[in-house]
């Protein structure tokens, strides 16, 4: 029976139609964001029911889950980035690893944002200008947690080429993300270390509030607020 569902399951997501009437109730009772969330979801229990059923073969499978971030041009020559989550299920057979199951879909818009998050921070710490120049909107504006100053995306850019400080860590936390048409507010907490342009070490947290908007079919920043918040004394 698993390996029937299992073909079914496989079935439709190469046709989008087999298990349709399944995944639209599981969609609905879980309050999900699309049916590819769905058929995530029923990766999952297949692959915890396999393991469950058969435990002598747990040395002999595995369940890898990733992110896939995908970005290129369009047909039109417009920059896209798009965000998937996939779930791989293999079983080793005769001394080789062979997939059994695939399953993976589009990150529904929160999903989207939050990784956007993650990866703006991981451009900061690479000093990744391809990064900036591809995500902040042309008419972005920037307020500064250090001192309050006001910036645009080519003044951000020129920061960026040209650091003053040299980060060592950045930890995203508080993460919160609120839509309305094309257009997103995100909060959250960066606790940044490194050093500053004196070398002297420092140890920071920075709420933020960033706004983004949607534009030619993906995520850019649009403007982004940072207040330091105060040591506990």
């Amino acid at each position: 029976m698993l390996i029937l569902v299992s073909l079914l399951h496989a079935f439709t997501h190469i046709y989008q139609v087999a298990l349709l009437p399944l995944y639209l109730p599981i969609q609905k009772g879980f309050g999900l964001a699309s049916v590819g969330s769905s058929t995530f979801l029923v990766t999952l229990m297949m692959a915890a029911y396999s393991l469950r059923e058969k435990p002598r073969s747990m040395t002999k499978g595995a369940v890898i889950t990733h992110r896939n971030t995908i970005t290129g041009t369009d047909v039109d020559g417009k920059p896209f980035t798009e965000y998937r989550r996939s779930v791989h299920v293999l079983e080793k057979r005769k001394g080789n690893w062979q997939v059994v199951s695939n399953s993976g879909h589009k990150l529904a818009d929160a999903g989207q944002l939050y990784y956007m998050e993650l990866d703006w921070n991981a451009a900061d710490m690479k000093n990744d200008v391809s990064w900036y120049e591809r995500n902040l909107a042309n008419d972005f504006s920037s307020v500064s947690s250090r001192g309050g100053a006001l910036s645009d995306k080519a003044g951000d850019i020129a920061d960026m080429r040209s650091p003053k400080r040299k980060l060592a860590s950045i930890v995203l936390s508080d993460f919160d993300a609120r839509m309305s048409g094309n257009t997103a507010v995100v909060t959250g907490v960066n606790h940044v270390t490194g050093t500053d342009d004196k070398n002297q070490a420092f140890d920071q947290r920075v709420r933020f509030t960033d706004t983004f908007v949607r534009r030619d079919g993906r995520w850019q920043v649009w403007a982004t607020q940072g207040t330091l918040i105060p040591d506990k004394k």
